[in-house]
């Protein structure tokens, strides 16, 4: 693993650049490479040992420096994906939406809101972090990680039906 600056300044440049944006594109561009060719440049620099390794050294300093590791972060989009809105609000009909207390709230209940507003019109708006996008960002993370593939069933954005592929253990089938 490389350990502190690249010889090459523009790819010292680069490594910086996508440790902040995370897009290769931008990268390439930023470490003045030609915009025409920024986008296959900052492709072809991904794929050199030297510069992951790099970008990689750069996130995890990142990544420490902020309290950041994947089980947080994971932690964090569990909160959104499984949350009920009935663990924060109650209602008895259309006329009454009670919330609880905002001391009495979890992190992981607190983590599911986006926020809270006065209505004009009385009462108030609540906004919720998106449940499809937390669960579909845990998703991903489980078919990179190589526990199932996801294919899409429809290219309709309204019906998001999804067919999960699930890899069962070899030993777990076994008992």
């Amino acid at each position: 693993m490389t350990k502190g600056k690249l010889a090459n300044a523009r790819h010292e440049a680069f490594c910086h650049e996508y440790a902040k944006t995370l897009n290769g594109k931008k990268a390439a561009i930023a470490a003045k490479y030609a915009k025409g060719s920024a986008e296959s440049k900052g492709s072809q620099l991904l794929r050199i040992v030297k510069v992951k390794d790099r970008i990689a050294e750069l996130l995890g300093k990142v990544e420490k420096r902020n309290e950041i590791s994947v089980d947080r972060t994971i932690q964090e989009i569990k909160a959104i994906a499984f949350q009920s809105i009935t663990d924060i609000a109650s209602w008895d009909g259309a006329d009454s939406v009670n919330l609880k207390p905002s001391d009495e709230l979890t992190d992981e209940q607190a983590a599911s809101i986006s926020s809270i507003e006065n209505s004009e019109k009385g009462g108030f708006k609540l906004r919720r972090e998106s449940k499809n996008g937390a669960l579909k960002m845990l998703m991903d993370y489980h078919e990179k990680a190589g526990h199932f593939k996801a294919i899409d069933d429809d290219d309709d954005d309204k019906d998001q039906t999804v067919t999960i592929i699930v890899k069962l253990d070899k030993d777990a089938e076994d008992s």
